[in-house]
C-alpha cells in the first residue's frame, strides 16, 4: 500500500469511484454519502459528505472491488 501511496497520489480527503451508464457512458464521480434529496427541501441540505481516502478503498481497489480513481505522478 505504500508503494502505491507514493506513485499515484492525490486528495487524501476524497477519491472518485468509477461508474457506468446505463446508455453505455463510464466516468468516475467523487464518492460521498448518498442522501435522499426532496425537491422542495434541495436548499436547505448541507454540503456532500464526500468520503476520504483510506487504506481499505486503496486495497479494495487491489483486489479488484470497486475502482477508486487515483493520479499517477509520471
Amino acid at each position: 500500500m505504500k508503494l502505491f501511496r507514493e506513485l499515484f497520489r492525490g486528495r487524501d480527503n476524497v477519491y472518485a469511484v468509477h461508474w457506468e451508464g446505463r446508455n453505455g457512458k463510464t466516468g468516475y464521480s467523487p464518492a460521498y454519502h448518498h442522501v435522499l434529496r426532496i425537491q422542495a427541501q434541495k436548499r436547505l441540505q448541507k454540503p456532500k459528505a464526500y468520503f476520504p481516502l483510506s487504506e481499505q478503498v486503496i486495497y479494495d481497489h487491489l483486489t479488484g472491488k470497486p475502482t477508486a480513481g487515483v493520479h499517477r505522478l509520471f
